[in-house]
């Protein structure tokens, strides 16, 4: 932790409550998500809007991906029109 000094004790509960969050967030949000598009993909439809807004939790607090309006099954519609919310877009999309 650059700029930052004091107990070791103190950086290293800082460090270890900020890895406790990213290991939530991976297991709540993050590997559910690869789940579901793996999922989506290999019945070849293509969400083309994922961004926080379209990812919600339960009460059980799992992950759900919504907003499928711009949805295509790509073995029935090439994915040629862009799509999409352009702050999400990748720039090289845009």
């Amino acid at each position: 932790m650059t700029g930052e000094s004091g107990p070791l004790f103190t950086h290293s509960t800082k460090w270890l409550a900020s890895l406790l969050v990213q290991m939530k967030l991976h297991k709540q949000v993050i590997a559910p998500l690869l789940r579901v598009l793996v999922i989506l993909h290999k019945q070849h439809i293509l969400h083309r809007d994922i961004k926080p807004e379209n990812l919600f939790l339960t009460r059980r607090r799992a992950m759900v991906l919504g907003d499928f309006g711009l949805a295509i099954r790509c073995d029935e519609e090439l994915p040629f029109t862009r799509s999409g919310t352009l702050d999400y877009m990748a720039p090289e999309v845009r």
